[in-house]
């Protein structure tokens, strides 16, 4: 993906064409300041008002153009930052399921890092256009006006880009460790806020607020040593830029007294170019060297890690009468020991197949396996017959997690996740086969209805039962079940076993506890783990 999009390059160059404008303006006034002073000392009226209005004029539309550059940058600022979370989201969530970031992390790089790589990366793309342009402008007046100026010049010069030089790898290091803090200290937040009502039932609450002021603390200590190399790092380039002032209003004057400068109002320009375009301009180095320092940080986090990964096609399964695994092998990332070993099941269209088996062991690893086999350590796998490498059920199959996720959303986007159309006839069908109608109606805007912060307005029940309906108003006729009763009562929870079980045409792989026998024999396999 390209963050530096057609729109974006085109405000790249007007940024440019602008800001060399204003800077050629800011260079006729600093000229203009030889005429004005010297006619001023020889009493010529006439000319001091004519490159005094000249001298006002060009500052003008400096300051003016200046203006709309800066404007321009923002908006190509925002552009930037769309594409990085756009970029972000592509890298994270792909068709192929692997997530190789935390919450922290994925927090922090949607919000902090993308203000500091707008700051410390793609703002200085800019300016260092913009200053490089200003210096090269800057050096040939300097060497019309006298070559000896402009060689003292450039010499202090050295000086003043020697400093960002020699300290930008370590401030890079420490960036990139206030960057981690900051990953771990989000984490933190999120944990402690979803473990409220936990830690409130154990009277543990204050070990929340410890935790995140542990992590506080060692956040901010990250974030003082970052303020701190900054901090020194602009000591150094503002007394190298003062002193180098000082010295080059002592050596232009030298010079005048030596007869090198033979006009008074050329010190007062030499003076204004020198330490604007050359001392300040040092900012050309600076930003080139926060580009160069940061192109690595930024490849690390925004760019495609794992592009083969990305770019490779799996089987979409759209049609299906039998499913085969033969000797599936997974075991976790980091970890050895084999979870399940050597799992083999054939799935016919239309079957109802329970897994059942004592808590911890592998119940909902081997339903999310078969569900996503593409995180498999060894096996095959075949569609009606066929071996495939790998395939994607999820236009055919949909997943119902025990861990229900809704978000902060009307009801109705919540449940109606996949579709442009809504068809409140079969919305409305679902909700009362659920016993769900009558809560929502009961709710002040009905399925437009906000769900409050953390789901607080309704209860752990009826939100299973939303992801219940959701998963039904997908209109997909495979479905994986992950003890979806386990907050219902017996009467409901029948009602939604019903739902899949007596529908000879939903191929259903259910995780379920304490069900009747009744229920038991609606199966038409039953793995025992």
């Amino acid at each position: 993906m390209k963050l530096f999009t057609k729109k974006i390059w085109i405000q790249y160059i007007l940024y440019t064409f602008l800001t060399l404008i204003g800077n050629i303006s800011f260079l006729a006034m600093s000229y203009s300041f030889a005429y004005i002073i010297d006619k001023a000392i020889v009493g010529d009226i006439i000319s001091f008002m004519y490159w005094s209005i000249a001298s006002c004029l060009f500052i003008t539309l400096h300051l003016f153009l200046d203006y709309v550059s800066e404007i321009i940058l923002n908006s190509a600022i925002r552009k930037i930052n769309v594409n990085l979370r756009k970029l972000t989201s592509n890298n994270t969530f792909g068709d192929i399921y692997k997530l190789t970031l935390d919450s922290g992390e994925f927090l922090n790089l949607n919000s902090n890092k993308i203000t500091q790589f707008e700051t410390l990366y793609f703002t200085n793309v800019f300016y260092f256009t913009k200053n490089f342009f200003a210096l090269i402008l800057a050096f040939s007046l300097l060497a019309y006006i006298n070559w000896m100026a402009m060689l003292v010049i450039l010499l202090l010069s050295i000086f003043v880009v020697l400093s960002p030089f020699l300290m930008s790898k370590k401030t890079q290091n420490i960036i990139e460790k206030a960057n981690k803090k900051n990953d771990t200290f989000l984490q933190t937040v999120k944990d402690s806020f979803n473990s409220y009502w936990t830690y409130w039932c154990l009277d543990i609450v204050e070990k929340l607020g410890n935790n995140i002021n542990k992590d506080s603390e060692e956040l901010e200590k990250e974030n003082q040593r970052m303020r701190n190399i900054i901090t020194t790092n602009s000591f150094i380039n503002e007394f190298i830029l003062f002193l180098g002032q000082v010295l080059l209003i002592i050596l232009f004057s030298l010079f005048y007294l030596k007869g090198i400068i033979t006009s008074i109002g050329l010190i007062t320009t030499l003076y204004t170019i020198g330490s604007t375009y050359v001392f300040f301009g040092n900012n050309s180095l600076k930003s080139l060297l926060k580009v160069v320092s940061f192109t690595k940080i930024f490849k690390k986090e925004f760019i495609v890690k794992d592009s083969d990964l990305n770019n490779k096609k799996i089987n979409k399964v759209v049609e299906f009468e039998t499913i085969c695994y033969e000797d599936l092998t997974f075991n976790h990332p980091n970890n050895s020991e084999k979870v399940i070993e050597n799992f083999s099941l054939k799935i016919n269209k239309g079957e109802k197949i329970l897994i059942s088996g004592k808590s911890g062991v592998g119940k909902t690893t081997l339903l999310k396996l078969l569900f996503n086999p593409y995180s498999r350590k060894s096996g095959k796998l075949k569609v009606n017959e066929t071996y495939v490498e790998d395939f994607d059920l999820r236009s055919v199959a949909t997943y119902v997690d025990q861990q229900i996720v809704l978000n902060k959303t009307s009801i109705m986007e919540n449940i109606n996740v996949n579709k442009k159309r809504v068809d409140l006839d079969k919305i409305n069908y679902y909700l009362e086969a659920l016993d769900l109608k009558k809560k929502v109606d009961s709710l002040p805007n009905g399925l437009d209805s906000l769900l409050e912060d953390n789901i607080s307005n309704i209860s752990g029940g009826e939100k299973q039962r939303l992801s219940i309906a959701r998963a039904l108003l997908s209109e997909k006729t495979f479905f994986f079940l992950d003890e979806i009763t386990s907050a219902l009562d017996k009467k409901t929870a029948k009602k939604c076993l019903d739902l899949f079980l007596k529908d000879k045409n939903k191929t259903v792989l259910m995780i379920v506890h304490d069900l009747d026998d009744s229920y038991i024999r609606m199966f038409d396999k039953v793995i025992n783990l």
